[in-house]
């Protein structure tokens, strides 16, 4: 991943120059009238249908076209039973709400092709299933296994009336193995001597063996917009969730987001996949083609290798936010410590040698850092008790791969969901940090491991309108910050001085002295402290 050098200590990296069209913003009557809310303030949860719960068993086979379609909990890699009618009773029962969620991102609701076999690995000879939603055989019609349209659109309802958007999963570069559309369209897909001819093969070539549309066909480009169209029209969500979205032409995505396209960005908020760890290029998918926002895989990256063993460097995260002059708004990206298709955070620790009990404290130390950073943060379920999870299942036998089924009985025996609705509770009450600019305040540099940052906002009155700064320490041993060069953090003015409040809980004797932040970072912790503000100059 290509970094820049650091420009001094302090770094202001985030601009908030969105229009509020693009942001699709609203009033947020729990803020004042004053008070514009956009996807900036939003805590997404990300749930897979099949594997979370299942409300209705009396839909488990779905159509029950062969033995693939009927729910085998034994296999990894077939229909495990979860369903829309589960999902909502969660939202029901307030599961989501409790843990400050505002927005819940569901996998691809469509129908999937039949189950192929599985030809190696561990599960050799077993059915592989659509489980996951990204394998469409109808783009205009629920799977079955999930629930009806009507059920679908229940949920919504649902999500509405408690608070909670709804973020549909959508695959635009590819149907399912096989699927009808191959046989009645053929011409529609890249063909196996246009991939080996073609000078992009990013985009003109299956992924995984997948039919890979031709989106720059008239004919395809009208086919998908109207799927698009399809699901805003005929259900309420509130946003999209794009998959591989760099595996499709960027002419698509320019009439996809423009004025009156099928993702019209004023609209409807989206957020696009986009798998590489370089800000420059995640930027030209905002910044030159229009999505709204785009997955922070730069930031992922750094969190994974860096924050999840105590040899880790974060002047590595340090340079990624160094980097945030690259996007028009950083703020607009979408943060996240892992997904369905990586490890699992708490595997990248154990498999560094640390113990379970460290690998709860390094995720809660990883989320802390995607909430107090700017984007919005989105968690991937299991995280609420720190399952684990070695990548995906294919390549895994049952019980070790990331996504594996919910289980609501290990909540018993963990602290983090009440640890992620503090989190949330903090970026509600703190509109620095949704809101604010970030400035470097102190990275390791070869030193200790800290790195600190101020949120800042100038000009809200009140509480919300405080600064807040995040100190993280990666190491295994506590770091009084007296001890470092010069005797302490320089805080810019942020504090007029005096104690200072840890906003999510923690114990904590940070305190300003001499304009410096002083006090104990204990190991393996991140802390975010707040107090009466200073006179020094706020970002804008």
């Amino acid at each position: 991943m290509k970094t820049l050098p650091l420009l001094g200590r302090v770094s202001a990296v985030t601009v908030l120059s969105l229009s509020l069209a693009a942001c699709g913003l609203f009033k947020a009557p729990d803020k004042g009238p004053d008070t514009v809310r956009t996807w900036q303030d939003e805590v997404i949860y990300f749930a897979m249908t099949d594997r979370f719960a299942n409300g209705n068993p009396a839909n488990d086979n779905g159509p029950n076209r062969n033995a693939g379609d009927r729910a085998d909990r034994s296999n990894p890699l077939g229909w495990h039973g979860g369903d829309f009618a589960g999902l909502k009773a969660k939202i029901e029962e307030g599961y989501f709400k409790r843990m400050g969620f505002t927005a819940l991102w569901i996998t691809p609701v469509v129908l999937q092709v039949p189950a192929i076999p599985v030809g190696d690995g561990p599960n050799k000879g077993k059915s592989f299933a659509g489980y996951h939603g990204y394998w469409a055989e109808d783009f205009f019609k629920t799977d079955p296994h999930l629930g009806s349209l009507e059920e679908y659109q229940s949920l919504i309802d649902t999500a509405h009336k408690n608070g909670l958007k709804v973020i549909q999963d959508v695959v635009l570069n590819h149907a399912g193995y096989d699927a009808t559309l191959t046989k009645t369209h053929p011409d529609w897909f890249h063909t196996q001597a246009e991939c080996d001819a073609s000078s992009n093969p990013t985009t003109d070539c299956p992924l995984a063996g997948l039919p890979d549309f031709k989106q720059d066909l008239p004919a395809v480009t009208t086919y998908l917009n109207d799927f698009i169209r399809y699901w805003r029209t005929n259900t309420a969500i509130d946003g999209l969730r794009i998959d591989t979205m760099k595996h499709v032409p960027d002419s698509y995505w320019k009439q996809f987001f423009a004025p009156g396209g099928a993702g019209d960005a004023g609209k409807i908020w989206s957020v696009g996949e986009v798998f590489d760890g370089n800000p420059a290029y995640l930027a030209h998918f905002m910044d030159d083609l229009g999505s709204p926002s785009v997955f922070d895989f730069a930031l992922y990256y750094a969190v994974s290798q860096q924050m999840s063993s105590a040899g880790g460097n974060l002047d590595r995260m340090a340079d990624v936010f160094a980097q945030d002059g690259v996007y028009q708004d950083a703020s607009r990206l979408t943060t996240f410590v892992d997904n369905h298709d990586v490890k699992r955070f708490v595997s990248e620790v154990t498999g560094k040698g640390g113990t379970p009990a460290q690998a709860a404290e390094r995720l809660d130390m990883a989320l802390s850092t995607v909430y107090f950073s700017r984007g919005t943060p989105s968690v991937w379920q299991g995280t609420e008790y720190a399952q684990p999870g070695q990548g995906d299942p294919y390549n895994f036998p049952l019980g070790e791969g990331n996504r594996e089924d919910m289980d609501f009985s290990k909540l018993a025996n963990s602290a983090l969901d009440e640890r992620l609705g503090a989190l949330a509770a903090a970026r509600a009450k703190y509109r620095a940090l949704t809101h604010g600019a970030q400035q470097e305040l102190w990275r390791p540099n070869g030193g200790p491991g800290i790195l600190a940052y101020r949120r800042v906002i100038s000009n809200v009155a009140g509480t919300a309108g405080q600064p807040v700064v995040f100190v993280v320490n990666n190491g295994d041993t506590a770091t009084e910050l007296s001890t470092l060069s010069g005797g302490g953090i320089p805080l810019l003015g942020t504090f007029g001085g005096g104690a200072l409040t840890e906003i999510t809980g923690h114990a904590s004797n940070l305190s300003v002295s001499g304009g410096k932040l002083v006090g104990t970072v204990p190991p393996r912790s991140v802390l975010a402290v707040t107090g009466a503000a200073g006179a020094a100059r706020a970002a804008r």
